[in-house]
């Protein structure tokens, strides 16, 4: 009970005023709330602290939330953090709500995903980063044709949503990333204006389940889903 009161008690202090933190014994995990809003899932097992969920709380960036989570995990003598790169966006659109793998196209324009950057690392990390960064020197037209088509039945006939596609993939996807910090729809955006994210929704839903179906494409992402990423402190 100790332990538990303990990481609650730093948690709140780190985030500051307007979080709660509670234990869910059921689940073995911790909850982390902004105006019964939930920021932040964790376990702690021993000396590892595991991220479970973590979404966007008040105006702190992903950087900023993990920086104090690290500092917590110091202060608690925790060895390692744990998690799985989970990170995506959901748009509201109209009357739809596209969901954005984010880390796709993360790793798409970089190389490595926003998690990877933060030093959390796979024990393939080297070799994903050397392979994708090939990917992103292909052609964008190749790769999102073979993409699209990866399921038989292509529901869209345009590909040109998000602009011309005679550069690299690096180029590409860095312009979507771009776009996608200034320009965000709306519900009160116009449907064939959201005709475009779900597009991108679809792009993505390919390249996750070509990896997860281990698509003997030369075009698939070198990418473990459910892989755990680490931190060592």
């Amino acid at each position: 009970m100790a332990t538990k009161k303990k990481l609650c008690t730093k948690l709140r202090r780190a985030f500051g005023k307007g979080f709660t933190c509670k234990y869910i014994e059921k689940y073995k995990v911790y909850s982390l709330l902004n105006k019964k809003k939930e920021c932040l899932e964790l376990e702690l097992n021993d000396d590892v602290l595991t991220i479970g969920q973590l979404r966007k709380c008040q105006d702190s960036s992903g950087s900023a939330t993990m920086e104090k989570i690290e500092n917590v995990a110091r202060q608690m003598g925790v060895k390692s953090i744990d998690l799985v790169d989970g990170q995506y966006l959901v748009l509201e659109c109209g009357k739809k709500t596209p969901i954005i793998l984010m880390k796709y196209i993360n790793i798409l324009a970089d190389g490595e995903s926003w998690y990877n950057k933060l030093g959390y690392k796979s024990k393939m990390y080297d070799a994903e980063v050397l392979h994708n960064k090939r990917i992103g020197q292909m052609n964008a037209g190749l790769f999102v044709e073979k993409t699209m088509n990866y399921r038989k039945k292509c529901p869209y006939k345009r590909m040109d949503y998000w602009g011309p596609l005679d550069v690299t993939v690096k180029e590409y996807f860095t312009r979507i990333k771009e776009e996608l910090k200034t320009d965000v729809p709306t519900k009160l955006s116009p449907l064939h204006e959201c005709v475009k994210y779900k597009w991108l929704e679809y792009l993505l839903g390919n390249i996750m389940l070509m990896i997860r179906f281990k698509s003997k494409s030369k075009i698939k992402l070198f990418y473990n889903i459910d892989e755990t990423l680490s931190l060592p402190l």
